[in-house]
């Protein structure tokens, strides 16, 4: 066991792939969602106002990267303390 976590605690977590693969990975369900909000659908609120039509699907498209782009930052930052715990622990 203690030289699987030795592996572990040696790979490269790269913010860039990371990003990357959340950001293509949740994209189906974005532009799902954007069509709903354009045909009517109440899926896109902001400030407690629910934007339907064009509005709403630019909303839900612009949102996307930025809400990927903080998911990322907090993932990131979790996998590089539990690395560097790996690292203080076992080895």
């Amino acid at each position: 066991m203690k030289v699987l976590f030795k592996n572990l605690s040696k790979t490269n977590i790269r913010f860039s792939t990371l990003f990357w693969q959340l950001f293509f990975g949740v994209l189906p369900f974005t532009l799902i969602i954007s069509v709903m909000a354009y045909t009517g659908q109440k899926t896109a609120e902001l400030n407690g106002e629910y934007f339907q039509g064009i509005s709403g699907a630019l909303i839900s498209l612009i949102a996307h990267p930025i809400v990927i782009f903080i998911g990322s930052i907090m993932i990131w930052t979790v996998l590089s303390i539990g690395k560097n715990l790996l690292k203080l622990f076992f080895t």
